[in-house]
C-alpha cells in the first residue's frame, strides 16, 4: 500500500499510459467513450488522474486499443495499487492532531454524502468537546514517542496538540449545518455504553445524540441495538466519503477506492438495515442514559 501522495502519482501515471495507448491507435477520447457507452468526460478524467478506472474499464480500454496481455496486466497492477493507500498514525502524529483533523475537514467538505459507522465510540462529527478532548488525549497517549511518560504527563506535555485536534474536529461539525450534503451515522448500542470520558461528560454526549435524532433534516442517526441478529460482524468502524472508504485501525488508516471500497458499501447497507431510527433510536439512547445514571449516581 502507498501513501496518498504516491497514490495520486500512480493515478496520474496510469492515466498517462492509457492516453498513450489510445493515441497509439489514433483513437479520440470521444470515440473511445462513445464505443463503451461512457460519459464523454470519463476518458479525460481518467487520463488526467482525476478518476480511477475500474479493472473492467482497463480491460475494455486495452482491448479496444489492441494492448497485449502483458501490457494489460501491468495496467491492472498499477490500478490495483492506486486503488487504496495507507497512512501510519505514527508518521501523521508528528504533524500534530490538528493537522490530521484539518485534512479530514477538507475531505469532508468535498463530499456530498458522508456516512460514518462506529462500533466502539460516538461518531466523530457528533461528539461533544469534552468527548473529543478525551479521544485526543487517548490518541496522544497511545502514539507517544516517549514510552516512559505517564498518562498525566502526556496530557500535560501534549496539551496544545490535544486542544488543536479538539478545535479542528469541532470545526468539522459546522458542515452539518451547511446545505448540499447528506450525513448518515450509525453507532452500536455498545458505543453508547462505553465510558470513554467522565460520567457527566458522557451524559452530555448522550444528550447531544438526542438533539441530533430529534431535529436535523440532512442528518440521520441510526443505532444498532444489542438484541438484533447481525448479518455481518464489523471488526472496526469506517467512514464513507461518497464512494471512498476510510478504515481506521490502531496503527493507521487505509483508504479504499473503486472496487476495493465495494465490501464497505455493502457492509454499510447490511448494518443500516438492522439499525433503529427516530423514536426507536431515541429510546435506545434514553436507555443508555438511565443505565449510566444507575452505574454512576451523582
Amino acid at each position: 500500500m502507498t501513501s496518498s501522495d504516491d497514490r495520486l502519482a500512480q493515478a496520474v501515471s496510469l492515466g498517462e499510459q492509457l492516453r498513450a495507448l489510445r493515441k497509439r491507435v489514433d483513437l479520440t477520447g470521444d470515440a473511445l467513450a462513445a464505443g463503451q457507452g461512457w460519459p464523454q468526460s470519463k476518458v479525460s478524467k481518467i487520463e488526467n488522474g482525476k478518476q480511477l478506472p475500474t479493472e473492467e474499464d482497463i480491460r475494455l480500454w486495452a482491448a479496444v486499443c489492441g494492448a497485449d496481455s502483458e501490457m494489460t496486466g501491468q495496467l491492472l497492477a498499477l490500478a490495483r495499487e492506486a486503488q487504496h493507500s495507507y497512512e501510519s498514525w505514527r508518521v501523521q502524529m508528528r504533524s500534530g492532531q490538528g493537522a490530521i483533523q484539518r485534512r479530514y475537514n477538507e475531505m469532508t467538505r468535498k463530499a456530498a454524502l458522508i456516512r460514518d459507522i462506529e462500533t466502539g465510540c460516538i461518531p466523530g462529527m457528533l461528539q461533544t468537546a469534552e468527548y473529543i478532548r478525551a479521544r485526543m488525549t487517548e490518541n496522544a497517549w497511545l502514539h507517544r514517542e516517549d514510552l516512559s511518560l505517564t498518562p498525566e504527563q502526556v496530557a500535560e506535555t501534549h496539551r496544545l496538540d490535544i486542544e488543536a485536534g479538539t478545535a479542528e474536529r469541532l470545526k468539522r461539525q459546522h458542515l452539518l449545518y451547511e446545505p448540499g450534503r447528506r450525513f448518515e451515522f450509525l453507532a452500536t448500542e455498545a458505543s453508547l455504553r462505553f465510558l470513554l470520558c467522565p460520567p457527566q461528560a458522557m451524559l452530555g454526549q448522550l444528550d447531544r445524540l438526542l438533539a441530533i435524532i430529534d431535529g436535523m433534516p440532512n442528518v440521520t442517526l441510526g443505532i444498532v441495538p444489542f438484541d438484533v441478529f447481525l448479518p455481518y460482524t464489523p471488526p472496526e468502524g469506517f467512514l464513507l466519503l461518497d464512494k471512498v472508504a476510510i478504515v481506521e485501525t490502531v496503527a493507521g488508516e487505509t483508504f479504499y477506492r473503486g472496487e476495493d471500497a465495494g465490501p464497505y458499501l455493502r457492509a454499510w447497507d447490511l448494518l443500516a438495515a438492522e439499525a433503529r431510527f427516530g423514536a426507536e433510536a431515541r429510546e435506545i439512547v434514553l436507555r443508555s442514559i438511565r443505565a449510566l445514571r444507575v452505574a454512576h449516581p451523582q
